[in-house]
């Protein structure tokens, strides 16, 4: 497997021996029209959740200590538990960096865990975004991109987080050609302003 860099100071993020990439992030906010993320504060919450969920994620499988965790962030600890008390996520990829080997897409992502997921008597390699704010539409689009990244992923999911510490929401995302098309023009409009 090649490693896969990240750089946030060039257009494409991403890079690896054969080349650099557009992360997802990047993608997504030509899609949606405007950069996703909202304060620096916003962004900083987002990123440290993440390691948290990854940790707490790796920790119920036994492959860590349970983190600790700044005390304001006790609700969304407390909502992500739930979830992991429930869906017993055994981990396959935690925060693994990936690029895509579609021709002509050059794109690349860092999914937050692919892991087997039970549900209704059925195992799944299950893809798991977390998000701890409001449902956007964009959301679907990125879980699926992240999904062309990660050949063998049989669902896509996202699991919204709640501050209250109240039960997570989890949304299963089928794929839709309509997001996937719009996904695609966007990464050909960033490579067709690159030769502006």
């Amino acid at each position: 497997m090649a490693t896969v860099s990240v750089d946030r100071t060039v257009k494409r993020h991403y890079g690896d021996e054969h080349g650099r990439y557009y992360s997802v992030s990047t993608v997504l906010d030509v899609v949606h029209g405007k950069p996703h993320f909202g304060s620096d504060e916003a962004m900083q919450r987002g990123t440290d959740l993440h390691r948290i969920f990854t940790l707490l994620v790796a920790a119920h499988a036994g492959l860590c200590t349970v983190p600790e965790y700044p005390t304001e962030h006790e609700g969304y600890v407390a909502s992500m538990r739930q979830w992991i008390t429930i869906a017993n996520p055994e981990p396959i990829d935690i925060e693994q960096p990936r690029v895509s080997t579609l021709k002509g897409l050059p794109f690349a992502g860092t999914p937050d865990i692919i892991a087997w997921i039970h549900d209704k008597g059925k195992r799944y390699r299950t893809l798991v975004d977390l998000k701890s704010g409001q449902p956007e539409s964009w959301h679907k689009i990125q879980v699926q991109a992240y999904g062309k990244l990660c050949p063998g992923v049989e669902r896509h999911a996202i699991l919204y987080i709640h501050e209250d510490g109240s039960m997570p929401t989890w949304k299963i995302v089928k794929p839709d050609a309509r997001d996937w098309a719009a996904f695609q023009a966007a990464v050909s409009l960033l490579q067709f302003r690159e030769t502006l």
